[in-house]
C-alpha cells in the first residue's frame, strides 16, 4: 500500500485564541475532533508540536489518547522545520499536512488528493481545481504532496513567514507541478470560514457539531454541515465577522487593562473580555488581557490570553514594557492606591507613540487618551470631543440575542446581585422573599464569583436554584419570567430579552441618578425601598410585564462591542491617514 504520513500541526500558543485545540466541540477537545475525521485514512498519523512547557498539555493529552505525538526542541515559531523532522522519520511516499484548527477536514477529499498524486508522475503537491462558476473549494488547512514535492517546498521556506507557514513559499508559481482535481460539487456550496482561530469560530464550531451530535450519533458529515451553512443565517453570523490572517503579514498585538476583584465585581472583567474578543476577531491583532486585582478562573477569560496582577506598581510596569501600540483601559482611576503612577504610564505611553483608548470612568482622564467610550445611558463627566456615551456602547458578552420562542419558563424571577454582592443582598433578600411573598415561586439566584452563598431560611416555601459563576447570564435570563438586579450590564440584557427587570437599589455603587436613569429604561422599574415594593410588585407581576411591553415604543440596541472596535478601528486608520 502507499505510504501516507498525515501530520497535525498543532501548538496551544495562539495569539488571537490561546489553548485553542483542547477546547471542546460538544464534549470532546477540537484535536480530538480532528484526529476522529482522520481515523479512515491509510498510514500513519502523527500531531506535530513543539516541546516547551506551554505544550505540555497537548502532548499529554496525546499520549493519553494513544496519539503519535512529535514534540519538536527546535524553533517554536519554525513549522516548516517541526513537520520536516517528523517526515524524515517516517520516509513516507505522500505527506498530509492538516491545520490542527480545522475541525471539519474530510478524508475522502484527502484520498482524491493522495491518488492524484500517485497515479501522476513527477507531481509535487495536489489541490481542487477552481469551479468555473462556484469559484473555490471549502476545505481549509488540508496540503497534500509527494516527497519530492515536501523537500523542494521546505527548501524554498527560507524567509520567517514561509518558515512559519506551510506552503507561503509556493507562492512562486514555478516551484511546484501541482495537479488539479475536480472536487464533489458540494464543496464548493460555502464559502464560510470552517477553521478555529477565534473566540467566535470555537462557538460557531461548537454550536455546528452541538446540533449535529445532538441529534444523532453518526459522525458529522461534511455535505450535511454544508447544508446547514447554506440554510442557517443564525449559525454562520456567529462569525462572519472574524477576518482572516494573511501569511503575507506580521500582525501586532493590543493589550486591555480592567479590574476584577470582590470589592470591585467582575462587571469591568467581563466587558472587557467580550471588547477584547471581538477587536481580535475584527483586526487580527493578539490580544492581551491584564487585570488588576483577585485571580478568579471566570469561564469570560478562558478565550484570552490573560495574565492577573495584585499589585498596581507591578501591572503599570508590565503595561509600560509590552511591546504593544494599541491600549484599552477600562479601570476606575478614583479606585486605585497610586494614581500618580497610572497617568505616569499614560503619559510615558503617549510619548512613546501608543494610541490610548479608555471605557467608561477613564473619561476622567481623558486628556491622556485618544477616545473614551461609556457604556451608560449618562455621562456625568464635562462634555468633550473625544467621550463617546449612550446605549449604543452598551458592551454585552457575544451572542446576546433575544431566541425566547414564548415556551414555558424555567424560572419565575432571575436575581442577581453583581460579582461580589457589594450591597449585601444574599444576606437577607432571600428571608425577604420568604417572609413577604405567599405564593411559591421559582427563583434562580446567581452567585458571583467573589460574593457569599445566599442565605435561604430553613424549609423555604419557594424554589431556591443557587447558580454559582455561570458562564454567560443570557440563557438563564431568556428562561426567567423576570429579572431583579442592581444596575449595570445585566440591566441591558435583561431589557435585550425583552424581560420585565426590577432594578435593585445600589447607593454604594451607583449615585441616586444614575439609578433612576436606569429605571427610566424600557422594561423597567425601581424597586424601592425593597421592603415595601417587593410584595406588591411580585403579585402583580404579570400585569406589570404587560404594562412595560405596551409602553415601549422601541427596542435599545447594546451594540458596543461592535461599535467600539469600528470606531477604534476607524480612528486609528484616520491618524495613520493623515500622516
Amino acid at each position: 500500500m502507499t505510504k501516507v504520513l498525515t501530520v497535525v500541526g498543532a501548538r496551544l500558543n495562539s495569539s488571537r485564541l490561546p489553548a485553542k485545540h483542547l477546547l471542546e466541540l460538544f464534549h470532546k477537545p477540537l484535536i480530538a475532533r480532528v484526529f476522529e475525521r482522520l481515523s479512515s485514512l491509510p498510514g500513519e498519523k502523527v500531531l506535530a508540536t513543539t516541546s516547551d512547557e506551554y505544550n505540555k498539555p497537548l502532548i499529554d493529552w496525546a499520549r493519553k489518547s494513544a496519539i503519535n505525538c512529535y514534540s519538536y526542541e527546535g524553533d517554536v515559531n519554525d513549522l516548516m522545520g517541526r513537520i520536516d523532522h517528523v517526515v524524515n522519520i517516517h520516509k513516507p511516499e505522500f505527506i498530509v499536512y492538516i491545520c490542527g484548527d480545522c475541525p471539519l477536514v474530510d478524508p475522502d477529499y484527502i484520498l482524491q488528493g493522495i491518488e492524484k498524486l500517485r497515479e501522476t508522475d513527477n507531481a509535487d503537491h495536489a489541490t481542487a481545481s477552481i469551479h468555473p462558476s462556484l469559484g473555490r473549494v471549502v476545505h481549509e488547512g488540508i496540503l497534500m504532496y509527494s516527497m519530492k514535492g515536501w523537500k523542494k517546498l521546505f527548501n524554498a521556506s527560507q524567509s520567517k513567514l514561509e518558515k512559519e507557514h506551510v506552503g507561503l513559499a509556493a507562492r512562486d508559481e514555478n516551484l511546484l507541478k501541482t495537479i488539479y482535481f475536480q472536487e464533489r460539487d458540494f464543496t464548493y456550496s460555502s464559502h464560510h470560514r470552517i477553521s478555529v482561530d477565534t473566540a467566535a469560530d470555537w462557538r460557531f464550531m461548537d454550536a455546528l457539531y452541538t446540533e449535529c451530535y445532538s441529534n444523532n450519533s453518526h459522525p458529522l458529515n461534511l455535505e450535511w454541515a454544508l447544508h446547514r451553512l447554506n440554510h442557517s443565517p443564525s449559525l454562520t453570523n456567529i462569525n462572519k465577522h472574524v477576518q482572516q490572517k494573511s501569511g503575507f503579514k506580521q500582525y501586532g498585538k493590543a493589550l486591555f487593562i480592567t479590574e476584577a476583584g470582590s470589592s470591585k465585581g467582575l462587571g469591568q472583567l467581563i466587558r472587557s473580555s467580550s471588547l477584547a474578543e471581538r477587536f481580535c476577531e475584527e483586526t487580527g491583532l493578539g490580544i492581551e488581557l491584564i487585570i488588576l486585582g483577585d485571580s478568579t478562573q471566570h469561564k469570560s477569560i478562558k478565550t484570552l490570553n490573560h495574565q492577573w496582577f495584585t499589585f498596581e506598581e507591578l501591572c503599570w510596569d508590565y503595561c509600560a514594557e509590552a511591546q504593544s501600540d494599541i491600549y484599552i483601559f477600562d479601570v476606575f482611576p478614583q479606585r486605585l492606591q497610586s494614581p500618580a503612577l497610572f497617568t505616569d504610564l499614560l503619559s510615558h505611553l503617549r510619548e512613546r507613540g501608543a494610541r490610548l483608548f479608555g471605557i467608561d470612568h477613564m473619561a476622567k482622564l481623558n486628556s491622556y487618551l485618544d477616545q473614551v467610550y461609556i457604556p451608560n445611558i449618562i455621562n456625568d463627566n464635562p462634555a468633550a470631543d473625544n467621550i463617546n456615551f449612550g446605549a449604543e456602547y452598551v458592551i454585552l458578552p457575544p451572542n446576546t440575542v433575544s431566541t425566547h420562542d414564548d415556551k414555558e419558563d424555567r424560572f419565575d424571577i432571575c436575581i442577581t446581585t453583581g460579582g461580589g454582592d457589594a450591597v449585601g443582598y444574599g444576606s437577607w433578600l432571600p428571608g425577604l422573599f420568604e417572609s413577604e411573598i405567599d405564593q411559591p415561586k421559582s427563583i434562580a439566584w446567581i452567585q458571583g464569583p467573589y460574593a457569599k452563598p445566599p442565605k435561604i431560611p430553613e424549609d423555604p416555601k419557594h424554589n431556591w436554584a443557587i447558580i454559582e459563576s455561570p458562564d454567560t447570564l443570557h440563557p438563564i435570563i431568556e428562561q426567567s419570567s423576570t429579572t431583579i438586579t442592581v444596575c449595570g450590564t445585566t440591566v441591558f440584557q435583561s431589557i435585550s430579552a425583552k424581560k420585565p427587570t426590577m432594578i435593585l437599589p445600589n447607593p454604594a455603587v451607583i449615585p441616586r441618578e444614575e439609578y433612576i436613569q436606569y429605571c427610566n429604561l424600557p422594561y423597567c422599574l425601581p424597586l424601592e425601598p425593597i421592603k415595601d415594593h417587593l410584595s406588591p410588585v411580585i403579585k402583580s407581576l404579570r400585569n406589570i410585564a404587560t404594562g412595560l411591553s405596551q409602553n415601549v415604543d422601541s427596542p435599545i440596541i447594546c451594540n458596543g462591542r461592535e461599535r467600539i472596535t469600528s470606531e477604534i478601528i476607524n480612528f486609528i486608520e484616520t491618524q495613520q491617514n493623515s500622516l
